[in-house]
């Protein structure tokens, strides 16, 4: 808008400027016509004629003036509008971009819930067979609930941090690397990271809520002998978790669900 201002306030400066010195010229022009007729006495020449040629020659070039500095002035206008209307165009799509996936309050094959600080976290699926799922999280202790009965199989997770972990699933068939991590007879608040094994939680590992839910709470990671808090923790966190058969090492469809945590 800017712009536009100060291109029609030039445009207006050299009209007028325009305007001005072409009429100085036809008062000139006049002058020295009278001056010539008086000592001449009075007789007919070229010279006589000089005022409406002048006259005639500043009002064409003005009106020629005037007409290119409009045609330019509403071109400038349109060009400015476009290019203002593309910029917005590119912004929004840039900082808004859509988010893709449906909202799930909890998995729909092993019933999982995500908490923290009281709150339910919303999963967001990312594939078609309902089986992967993202959510955000902060960093900050969070819990994991499941929809289960003290009869059920127990609960395996494997976590890791990159998803290097999806090569243990082909053919829609989750095969299980390893053998379980437990680290006391009773639940600890802590999350083992490793790809040739996965934490294990019976009924004594995790708090029953009800009947037919109980939790893991996590507030901190291990790898090895080392511990971190999650509040010193950067990246994501990929999990397999699954119900851990009785024989077989493999898993089969719809009895694991792959999670992705984005930790902010």
């Amino acid at each position: 808008m800017q712009v536009k201002i100060n291109k029609w306030i030039f445009s207006e400066y050299i009209t007028v400027n325009i305007l001005e010195s072409f009429h100085l010229l036809t008062l000139l022009g006049a002058s020295i016509s009278y001056d010539w007729n008086y000592m001449m006495n009075k007789e007919q020449s070229f010279w006589t004629t000089l005022p409406g040629i002048l006259t005639g020659i500043a009002a064409l070039i003005t009106a020629m003036t005037g007409l290119y500095l409009a045609l330019n002035t509403e071109s400038g206008i349109e060009k400015n509008k476009q290019v203002v209307v593309q910029s917005n165009t590119q912004t929004t799509s840039s900082v808004y971009p859509a988010e893709k996936g449906v909202l799930y309050r909890n998995t729909p094959w092993l019933g999982l819930e995500l908490w923290q600080g009281g709150e339910s976290v919303d999963f967001r699926s990312s594939d078609k067979n309902w089986s992967q799922f993202t959510a955000k999280i902060k960093r900050k202790p969070f819990e994991l609930r499941f929809t289960r009965t003290a009869d059920d199989l127990s609960i395996g997770i494997l976590a890791w941090q990159d998803d290097s972990v999806y090569e243990f699933i082909s053919n829609k068939t989750f095969h299980i690397p390893g053998t379980g991590i437990a680290g006391a007879q009773f639940g600890i608040p802590m999350l083992y990271i490793a790809n040739d094994g996965f934490n294990y939680y019976n009924n004594e590992r995790m708090k029953k809520l009800s009947d037919n839910k109980y939790a893991v709470y996590v507030s901190a990671l291990a790898s090895g002998d080392i511990n971190i808090s999650l509040e010193r923790y950067t990246g994501p966190l990929f999990l397999i978790i699954f119900r851990v058969p009785k024989k077989s090492m493999d898993v089969a469809h719809h009895d694991y669900e792959v999670i992705e945590l984005h930790i902010q």
